[in-house]
């Protein structure tokens, strides 16, 4: 993502929302045809260790290097970049990377929630488990296409933004409906569709997550929004147990409060669409602070445009 064009980051995020779905969807298939929870295991887990075996053909990203004053790495990866581009790099890069270092040295989620909820609660809808699970990942696909589409034409906080608030609708009928057998079938064609909404949110929440944090601090952060909304993930069972035990719409009354949250929450993010990555704290401080609610660049008053050096433009 680091070392990727401005207009190809929404691509390369499907691309890899697009692996993790297909991931998803050959799980009920493996778990349908072992029926045992060890083999499942470990025919789901063991192909992870291809990943050690391909440290040769990846990089790592010259925009963090740089950030950490690691000037001879940053330029052999940059080097590989050039060559793998069939271009040469500048004469003076050592030089330009050090004056960078220099000015920079003294500068040293409900989502998941609810993407987790309704992974797990599959088990709890009619019909078969298996191909619950396998339709409601199928239906991310879509869903990650349009969130490309969108996130791209009109910005990242519309997407994420429509997303949550689709959720939130698709979840006011469920709740009326999840005690009425002969409406199984509208409760289960709604789950789906709260799954494709719940996807475009989930591919533009981690895309401003990178483009949002800065260089320095980029994989800390979204390491720590990661772990958080993981440890909220943990209470997602006892949360399901409320709908067998208490009442079936206990769970979707706190899934669609979520889904609000974050639909509001998303509106004071900065749009990203097409701006330059944030490279230091000081970028990151005054990133979005001339947009306005919609993310559009606030107008300046010409009379009254003084430079006071706090907003200093990103650096190219």
């Amino acid at each position: 993502m680091e070392i990727s064009r401005p207009e190809d980051r929404a691509l390369i995020g499907m691309v890899v929302c697009f692996s993790w779905n297909m991931g998803l969807s050959i799980i009920p298939f493996l778990m349908w045809w072992l029926r045992d929870w060890v083999p499942f295991l470990l025919a789901s887990t063991l192909p992870c260790g291809i990943y050690f075996f391909s440290q040769k053909w990846i990089i790592e990203s010259p925009r963090w290097l740089a950030s950490k004053g690691k000037i001879t790495r940053c330029i052999k990866e940059l080097r590989n970049v050039a060559k793998a581009n069939r271009t040469e790099l500048p004469s003076d890069i050592e030089e330009v990377l050090i004056k960078y270092c220099q000015e920079n040295s003294q500068e040293k989620h409900q989502m998941l929630q609810i993407y987790i909820f309704l992974i797990i609660n599959v088990s709890n809808l009619d019909g078969n488990p298996f191909l619950n699970y396998l339709f409601q990942a199928l239906a991310e696909l879509p869903g990650y296409a349009l969130a490309k589409v969108i996130s791209d034409r009109y910005g990242r906080r519309y997407a994420s933004f429509l997303g949550f608030f689709m959720t939130f609708l698709s979840s006011i009928p469920v709740i009326f409906l999840i005690n009425d057998p002969s409406m199984t079938l509208a409760v289960y064609a709604l789950c789906v569709f709260m799954k494709f909404s719940l996807a475009l949110s989930y591919f533009t929440v981690n895309l401003q997550a990178l483009e949002i944090y800065p260089t320095c601090i980029r994989q800390t952060g979204s390491a720590i929004g990661i772990i958080f909304a993981s440890s909220l993930g943990t209470l997602v069972p006892y949360i399901i147990n409320l709908g067998v035990s208490v009442n079936a719409t206990l769970p979707y009354l706190i899934y669609m409060f979520c889904a609000l949250l974050g639909a509001v929450f998303c509106i004071f993010l900065p749009e990203t669409l097409s701006h330059q990555l944030p490279e230091t704290l000081s970028d990151a401080r005054i990133f979005g602070k001339d947009q306005n609610i919609f993310g559009k660049q606030k107008q300046r008053n010409n009379n009254n445009n003084i430079n006071d050096g706090s907003d200093k433009p990103l650096k190219s």
